[in-house]
């Protein structure tokens, strides 16, 4: 009887915690504007290169892990993204650095 009790208690706990929102929060982001004002724009590329900063870093751990296992394929295919996000990379930073200059100038 107590067993049965105990079991109730710990199912309905369990129900109770994971069917309400009790413990989540919503945070409310502000998004970046690509096509706003200059200050949007910067805080934009600055947001997308530390997104692919972090893929890349993911990717290279992902690529040591496939090279430990000695899956070749996955390792050249993790290696490929890599290439592809320091593409993108440079071209936030570059977009990035115009803005700043653009910001900084004079008159503007």
């Amino acid at each position: 009887m107590c067993r049965k009790l105990l079991l109730v208690m710990l199912l309905s706990t369990g129900v109770l915690c994971t069917s309400c929102d009790m413990f989540s929060k919503k945070e409310k982001v502000a998004h970046s504007d690509p096509n706003g004002s200059v200050n949007e724009k910067i805080a934009y590329q600055k947001g997308e290169i530390s997104k692919y900063r972090t893929a890349i870093n993911m990717e290279k751990q992902k690529s040591i892990k496939s090279l430990q296992k000695r899956d070749m394929g996955e390792v050249r295919r993790s290696n490929d993204k890599v290439a592809r996000y320091q593409r993108k990379l440079t071209e936030h930073k570059q977009a990035l650095s115009t803005l700043e200059q653009e910001k900084n100038k004079p008159g503007a």
